[in-house]
């Protein structure tokens, strides 16, 4: 007997199990047609459905686990057992929704309570009384075909999402193909690398070691010499010694005035250059009477390098900058002309020691640079050690070198092109120039001008707007020397690559 309930509320006098969807394909959500079902998660699917989807996909559409069509096994009891379920749905009442008050079938549908009712809830009682009612069955009708209709869509998706997956996991392997190739040029390269740095290497010992042959030939022969003449000086009568002395001192002034054989050592001395990195371009900044500089500027800046289409300078703080001031010299590395976006350069900054080059000091770094930045060392070297320790010599004069290149050969060729486009450019300006000299120059003269007279009209123009252009440059560079940068102040703080 149930219990007493609101009246209002329909009772589910008996749920149907799930056993309609657990006999339903997977995929198209129907009655499977030839059953197929899936060794790991038992899923039910259509024949034709499964294989469609393995042929896209070789896993499982409901555990994901991988899948080919020969693992599918093949459900021939499921026919007789789905059909049995039914029939006995069609002939059992209990599966049938009733009400709780009449105990009768829910066959109606109150629109105005949102409530499935009864006949007699609809003629017999008063609760009903004047709203809208609908056949269940229509109503059911409509809620189905819009959750069918949202159901094809959700399965639009999934195959599309499907799809996309498919298409990934044949992107990876393409790259991850792609990356194995390239690992086994690299590879290659590289032991082509190996063999030419052991062939140079062998070449130049090998000349070193047949050097070191004739020298010990050279001491041999000398060794022999003197084996002799003291043997005979030691060895023999004062007589024998008295007679033999003319020809003894003249052979030990012979073997002492041999001219020595030239051993050409330092032409052997090999220059490993990198076939990895690009060499590097450098300069050398001598800072004349640095302790008067030190007292009188803030900041000292050397003249420009120009790498392709990049320029750069040092700044150097002579008392220290920041933190560092008075304690440390700092020394910058600044872009003064380049890209707008942030570029990678490798830069070396080394100070001279001018009594043992075993001390010279060298920093290495790499960092990003933008037009008008500086990285480098705010704490680059004591003050009070400098002119100790050899760095300053008599004549107060600091050397520093200093050197650039951009971080691989890919960034190489950029900037090579890059100055190509504008020497062409400069080359079209100048051509341009010299065509309206030319013209304007007929025009004075209102004289014909032969093909030769032309020529040698350009060359002579030509040669002059070289040595303007080139004035002009001299003379910005000499003021641009003589003032700090715009952005001096933004690099009162800069960033301290050196260790305390």
């Amino acid at each position: 007997m149930a219990s007493p309930q609101n009246p209002e509320s329909p009772r589910l006098a008996y749920r149907e199990p799930p056993l309609t969807e657990i006999l339903s394909c997977f995929i198209c959500k129907d009655k499977p047609k030839d059953h197929r079902m899936c060794p790991n998660c038992s899923k039910l699917f259509c024949k034709n459905c499964i294989q469609a989807k393995l042929h896209k996909l070789q896993k499982c559409p409901s555990c994901k686990i991988p899948l080919i069509k020969d693992a599918l096994v093949e459900c021939r009891f499921l026919k007789p057992l789905i059909e049995y379920f039914e029939v006995a749905k069609d002939q059992d009442l209990d599966f049938i929704e009733k009400c709780s008050i009449h105990n009768t079938e829910l066959g109606y549908y109150c629109i105005t309570c949102s409530q499935a009712i009864c006949a007699d809830c609809a003629i017999l009682t008063t609760t009903h009384k004047g709203h809208n009612f609908e056949r269940l069955s229509s109503i059911y009708q409509v809620h189905h075909d819009l959750i069918t209709k949202e159901l094809v869509l959700l399965k639009d998706r999934i195959e599309e999402l499907t799809d996309t997956l498919a298409e990934i996991d044949l992107k990876i392997k393409i790259i991850d193909k792609k990356a194995l190739e390239h690992k086994g040029k690299l590879s290659l390269a590289l032991d082509s690398m190996q063999e030419r740095l052991d062939f140079q290497l062998q070449e130049s010992l090998q000349g070193l070691y047949d050097i070191k042959e004739q020298v010990y030939e050279e001491i041999s022969s000398l060794e022999q010499i003197l084996e002799k003449v003291e043997h005979k000086n030691s060895r023999e009568s004062e007589i024998s010694v008295i007679k033999t002395s003319a020809s003894l001192l003249k052979e030990i002034k012979d073997a002492s005035e041999k001219p020595c054989k030239e051993f050409e050592i330092l032409n052997l001395m090999p220059e490993f250059y990198s076939e990895l990195a690009p060499e590097y371009i450098g300069s050398i900044f001598i800072v004349h009477d640095y302790k008067k500089l030190k007292s009188e500027k803030e900041i000292i800046f050397s003249e420009h390098l120009c790498v392709n289409t990049t320029v750069w300078r040092l700044k150097i703080y002579p008392n220290g900058n920041g933190a560092a001031r008075g304690n440390y010299i700092s020394i910058f590395l600044e872009l003064v002309k380049g890209r707008r976006e942030s570029i990678k350069y490798e830069y070396k900054i080394e100070m001279i020691n001018h009594n043992n080059s075993d001390m010279d000091l060298s920093r290495e770094f790499m960092s990003d640079f933008e037009e008008g930045e500086c990285w480098g060392y705010n704490r680059f070297f004591r003050l009070d050690l400098l002119e100790e320790e050899g760095y300053i010599d008599s004549l107060g004069c600091l050397v520093i070198k200093y050197y650039v290149r951009p971080f691989g050969y890919i960034q190489l060729v950029q900037d090579q092109k890059d100055y190509i486009s504008h020497l062409i450019k400069k080359k079209d300006l100048t051509e341009k120039k010299v065509q309206e000299l030319t013209l304007k120059l007929q025009n004075y003269e209102n004289i014909p001008i032969t093909p030769q007279k032309s020529q040698e009209i350009n060359e002579g123009t030509l040669r002059k707007s070289y040595i303007e252009i080139d004035s002009a440059k001299i003379d910005k560079i000499n003021i641009e020397s003589q003032i700090p940068p715009h952005h001096a102040d933004q690099q009162i703080n800069l960033p301290d690559f050196t260790e305390d």
